[in-house]
């Protein structure tokens, strides 16, 4: 059930054609774009329940998941998100890997790039 398109120059493989699920897909991806380039794939892939059938529990069923993978070239990043619903998943998976790439981010970018950012953002606010 996977389409794979092009949006605002991002390579999505998305895992549902439900409007909804689709609009929440696209809401939570827009905030790698800080981190990613045109030429990054982004794949949401649903971890399929019925695989899982045999494992349900008295408890209740089990949680949807959901695996989020940033690829480019040789390097992938990914981070699977688990909740109730399938839209607590992706965003558990964002989140996930959100983290990481802002963990990635800081190791990189040294405290002296990171003062000039700073500096940089606020000569621009306070010139408007």
């Amino acid at each position: 059930m996977q389409k794979q398109e092009s949006n605002n120059g991002m390579q999505t493989k998305v895992l549902s054609n439900d409007p909804e699920i689709r609009a929440h897909i696209y809401q939570q991806i827009m905030e790698f774009q800080p981190y990613i380039t045109s030429k990054t794939l982004i794949e949401i892939i649903a971890h399929d329940q019925e695989l899982d059938q045999e494992e349900e529990t008295t408890a209740g069923p089990l949680p949807e998941r959901v695996l989020i993978r940033l690829t480019e070239g040789e390097s992938k990043l990914e981070a699977e998100g688990a909740g109730e619903t399938i839209f607590i998943a992706i965003s558990e998976a964002k989140r996930a890997l959100l983290r990481e790439l802002i963990r990635i981010q800081d190791e990189v970018v040294s405290s002296t790039d990171r003062h000039r950012i700073i500096n940089s953002i606020l000569s621009n606010q306070q010139s408007h």
